[in-house]
């Protein structure tokens, strides 16, 4: 029996117990101005019972295009690390802090700008519910410092792959070079 949680989004009561209803609720998100320009929401990616979760900054600009996390030139070298510490990406759950993307225009190009702290603590909101429905044994901030607090990898080890992974609290920025420790 999986968990259920209520949540409200436009004036509407949902439970989201699973990824896909998940997934749906995240696309009404209106917690934040960010959902005005994007195309869509980003939802996460992954096996609902990943014992890894890699969380993101944002989507970029291929990621809103796709609907899919880390498709873009950060999923290139997400899945170059990932391949260099043998972890099957099919297997780990990757994600984004923030689900839409915020970028501002320049000629033509949308070009990414970062998202500010209430817009990540908005968003914070979907990423407590995809930890509670993945349940991961480990989950790692990559990119920026500020995702730490959406990090539980801190002073904590777990077994992937066959491997003892383990990680470190660290103050500097988290980089997908870190899987390199397993």
């Amino acid at each position: 029996m999986s968990r259920r949680s209520v949540i409200a989004t436009n004036d509407n009561a949902q439970v989201v117990g699973t990824l896909s209803a998940l997934r749906t609720a995240e696309n009404e998100c209106r917690r934040c101005p960010l959902y005005k320009n994007a195309t869509r929401a980003v939802p996460g990616e992954g096996p609902r019972r990943a014992s890894l979760m890699l969380v993101g900054e944002q989507p970029g600009d291929k990621e809103d295009l796709a609907g899919l996390p880390f498709v873009g030139p950060a999923g290139r070298i997400l899945d170059r690390a990932l391949a260099d510490a043998r972890i099957d990406r099919k297997k780990v759950f990757v994600t984004n802090a923030v689900k839409h993307f915020k970028h501002e225009m320049r000629g033509k190009r949308r070009l990414h700008k970062r998202p500010n702290a209430y817009e990540i603590e908005r968003c914070r909101w979907w990423q407590d519910l995809e930890r509670a429905i993945v349940k991961p044994a480990v989950s790692v901030a990559l990119e920026r410092p500020r995702l730490a607090a959406y990090s539980a990898v801190r002073l904590r080890s777990a077994r992937l792959g066959g491997k003892q992974c383990g990680w470190t609290k660290e103050k500097q920025p988290l980089s997908p070079s870190i899987l390199r420790l397993c």
